[in-house]
């Protein structure tokens, strides 16, 4: 950078420098040369200030500052990198694995399309625990934020506040969850008792909501329709006990609307999974 400032200072002196010697030739051919010397010789004394003055306040040289601050601001570790690919191919995993396995559940509904039974079983069970343990794993790689978490920033208001914070906590849940589905298939395993409902089937609904409320706060809400959606998806299912709605309407949904959530994904730029710009990139045409 000093390099640069050096030739941008260089260049002016050598432009100031051909003014003045063009100043002085015209001067030499009127009839007042001595008040024009004392001008020029005024001109070179403030010559190094106005240099500075115009140094310091030429738009090109704060247009490099900026470019400068830019390509820091928009420096990604590996590290980072990293966090959002597993964040999102753990995603699309358990995406697709609820997609197979509302596909088997219509296929067993419908008569199994001439497939055994015990296979359409297995098929749909293992499906289901791909998209649980999807799940938690996108929300134990879930990004963390670049910067801190404060309410005093412009770009970080209270509200936005609030997404960030979720942030920080979803890979804590995620642990927390992990820790007692292990602990709980132990139990299971060491125990002849019949097999209840884990951990994960209680908590998989909670943890897709965590992660719609995340893609919003960091994507926005205009961007993030199947988000919201998602959200109400699992809520009704909440309540389904007592609303009485289509399970397999709510269900397959649901799995639409993670499939449309986690492959946009793809298009998504990494540095918005590490800093909230309400989609900027989609707004602006610009899909880098």
């Amino acid at each position: 950078m000093k390099s640069k400032a050096l030739v941008f200072g260089i260049s002016i002196c050598l432009f100031y420098s051909s003014r003045c010697l063009a100043f002085t030739s015209v001067t030499k051919s009127t009839s007042r040369t001595s008040q024009n010397i004392h001008i020029l010789q005024s001109n070179s004394f403030t010559t190094p200030s106005s240099i500075s003055l115009n140094f310091s306040n030429d738009p090109k040289r704060e247009i490099d500052v900026e470019d400068t601050n830019v390509s820091i601001k928009e420096k990604i570790t590996l590290r980072q990198t990293a966090d959002v690919i597993f964040y999102r191919i753990a995603l699309i995993s358990a995406s697709s694995a609820y997609a197979v396995n509302q596909i088997v559940a219509l296929l067993n509904s419908g008569g199994g399309a001439g497939l055994p039974e015990e296979t359409l079983v297995a098929l749909q069970n293992n499906s289901f625990l791909a998209l649980e343990w999807g799940v938690l794993l996108s929300a134990l790689f879930a990004p963390p934020y670049l910067g801190a978490i404060t309410d005093t920033n412009k770009e970080n208001d209270v509200d936005n506040a609030l997404f960030l914070l979720l942030n920080e906590l979803l890979p804590q849940l995620a642990g927390f969850a992990i820790f007692f589905e292990v602990v709980n298939l132990v139990q299971r395993n060491l125990s002849d008792g019949p097999v209840g409902s884990t951990l994960l089937e209680n908590t998989t609904s909670i943890f897709i909501s965590l992660i719609c409320l995340r893609e919003i706060g960091f994507f926005g809400a205009s961007y993030k329709a199947e988000a919201i959606l998602a959200i109400f998806l699992c809520i009704v299912l909440g309540l389904n006990d007592v609303i009485g709605f289509s399970e397999v309407a709510l269900t397959s949904s649901l799995a639409l609307c993670l499939l449309v959530l986690s492959f946009g994904k793809v298009f998504e730029p990494v540095r918005d999974d590490l800093e909230p710009n309400k989609s900027a990139f989609f707004k602006e045409g610009n899909l880098q």
